[in-house]
């Protein structure tokens, strides 16, 4: 697991966009995602890490919310990993969040994709206010890909769960074109590296006799 994503996942800062909202659509063509959100927020993909990260409008620190949206490929790891080994994986990379709880872990299912519906608390490690936040995120694996929509709010904050949950509830992944062209690149270069460490074997064997 890359420990930037979730240095950036911790970067982002959920608080109120209280209102009724017109909505437009994020859509994505390189990995075909798509979201609903609000007309009113502005869609980046300047960070080649995110897909993308979607802002309301900028009043002060603390009054302007973001959702950012990850994938990354998890074939790296292992073709055959479950949500539940990648949700687990994941939270055994937060070690840098200071008073860490886990207060939710439920299987959601969102148009097609399956997946879990997570919610923590805790701190950054170097914050000496002491802040608490609370991230929100949904987990789904498809065609070889982890994507992971998140939510972040200060705790106690006012939160505008009819925004987020809108855009939640229209997040799509469309089939991926390039999905069986990496699995089998993939597949080839374990059976490269394999390959290898067996000729080094004999190799080594052979200079022993």
């Amino acid at each position: 697991m890359k420990k930037w994503f979730f240095l950036l996942l911790l970067l982002v800062v959920l608080t109120t966009a209280v209102g009724c909202e017109n909505f437009t659509i994020f859509q994505d063509d390189i990995y075909g995602v798509s979201l609903k959100y609000p007309e009113t927020w502005t869609a980046t993909t300047e960070d080649e890490n995110l897909i993308a990260t979607i802002c309301s409008p900028e009043n002060s620190d603390k009054n302007r919310e973001y959702v950012s949206l990850f994938s990354e490929l998890f074939l790296i790891y292992d073709v055959n990993m479950t949500l539940a080994e990648y949700v687990s994986i994941s939270e055994s990379s937060l070690g840098f969040i200071t008073n860490y709880e886990s207060l939710k872990n439920e299987d959601m299912t969102i148009g097609d994709l399956k997946g879990k519906y997570i919610q923590y608390s805790g701190s950054y490690d170097d914050d000496e206010e002491g802040i608490v936040y609370v991230w929100t995120q949904f987990v789904t694996l498809k065609e070889g890909y982890a994507f992971v929509l998140t939510h972040t709010a200060v705790q106690g904050a006012p939160v505008d769960t009819q925004t987020w949950q809108t855009m939640l509830q229209s997040f799509a992944v469309a089939a991926n074109p390039n999905y069986e062209y990496e699995l089998n690149f993939y597949n080839a270069y374990h059976e490269e590296m394999k390959k290898q460490e067996e000729n080094t074997f004999e190799d080594d064997h052979k200079h022993e006799e």
